[in-house]
This record gives C-alpha cells, sequence and structure tokens, in this order.
C-alpha cells in the first residue's frame, strides 16, 4: 500500500475521479499509522471515499471501538463514529465478501454495519470480472429494492410463485472439498417461475 502514496501514477484514477482513500484500523497496528495519514494527506478532498479496513486480530475493531468511546464519551453511533474514525461516515449498505458467507466485525466495522446487502463469491474479490460486479451492482440498485408504501396486493401476487417460496434454496448450506468449505449446488424450481 505504501507503494500507491510514493507512486503517483498509482493515486491518479482516485485523484481525477474525486476519491479520497482512507486506511481504517491504523488504531491497533502502529506501524500503519504513517500510511493512514500519508493516503488523507494524498487524496485530502473527493465527492467519494474508498474506505479499506485493515483488522489486526480477531477483536480489534471491539477494542478500538471501545477506548474511543470510553475516552470521549461518546453516548450516540453518530457520536462514536466521529469518535472512532474522526469524521462522519455512512453506514455500509453493500458487501461483497469471498469464502463462507458471513458478516462478522473482523468484514464489516461494527459501528458501520447498516441494512447491508451481501454478495459471496468464492474468488478473492480481485478475480471479480467486470460484468460480474456490474450484476452485484444491479441486483444491489434494482433488483432487491421491492419495497414499496402501498401494500395492498402485494400477499395476492406471492401466490403465483407459491412453489419458488415452498421449495426454494436454503443459501449458506455447504459442501466440504477437502479441507474446505464451498456453497452446496441450488435446484430452483424454474419451470414454475415466469420469464
Amino acid at each position: 500500500m505504501a507503494m500507491l502514496v510514493r507512486e503517483r501514477e498509482l493515486l491518479a484514477p482516485y485523484l481525477q475521479n474525486g476519491w479520497r482513500l482512507r486506511l481504517l484500523g491504523a488504531e491497533s497496528l502502529p506501524e500503519l499509522r504513517p500510511l493512514a495519514e500519508e493516503f488523507a494527506a494524498a487524496t485530502p478532498r473527493g465527492e467519494h471515499t474508498l474506505w479499506c479496513s485493515i483488522v489486526a486480530e480477531s477483536g480489534a475493531p471491539w477494542n478500538e471501538l471501545l477506548q474511543a468511546v470510553v475516552r470521549t464519551g461518546s453516548r450516540t453511533r453518530e457520536d462514536a463514529i466521529r469518535a472512532l474514525y474522526g469524521e462522519d461516515i455512512p453506514l455500509a449498505s453493500l458487501m461483497v465478501a469471498f469464502g463462507k458467507p458471513l458478516v462478522s466485525p473482523e468484514q464489516v466495522p461494527p459501528l458501520l454495519a447498516g441494512k447491508m446487502d451481501c454478495y459471496f463469491t468464492q474468488r478473492p474479490g480481485y478475480r471479480i470480472t467486470e460484468r460480474e460486479f456490474r450484476t452485484i451492482l444491479h441486483d444491489h440498485a434494482y433488483v432487491r429494492r421491492t419495497w414499496r408504501p402501498d401494500k395492498t396486493g402485494r400477499a395476492e401476487e406471492a401466490t403465483e410463485f407459491r412453489r419458488a417460496w415452498e421449495e426454494g434454496p436454503l443459501l449458506g448450506l455447504g459442501i466440504r472439498l477437502g479441507p474446505f468449505w464451498y456453497p452446496a449446488p441450488l435446484a430452483l424450481p424454474l419451470e414454475e417461475l415466469p420469464e
């Protein structure tokens, strides 16, 4: 990561697109504090922020949070966020991860976990293709947005898809492939779903 700050051409996309780059978790890793400061100095302003989180060890996010709350006397989530991170940070609404489908404080800092749509792949995130990532973003922005203020007729509409609701997949089940967990194959009642 230090190379990002020292090699200006690697930072260029962030600067050109108006993105700030910030590093969370340096509180537990003193050797990373200078790097976090370099990121902040190199990308001081921007319309958007890319938050990178590093966790020193299991439990570190809770330790950092509790220390900040005790130090500042924070009484609200918003105050604790400012105390811990030095500024307001919006709650996370999208998570793209790999491996077993789980959410932990080591993946999403406890204060920042909002109502999240979660997506998991067995390949590391840097192996996701642009098409796959765009599909995730489309699902997050459009497909999962089914809430509507007027619920009239909503339950009745669902009866058309009754078999899918009654026999649909159980997400999170897996199989062992050697020493590793892998998602179990899913079988959807596709013949019952309209096109």
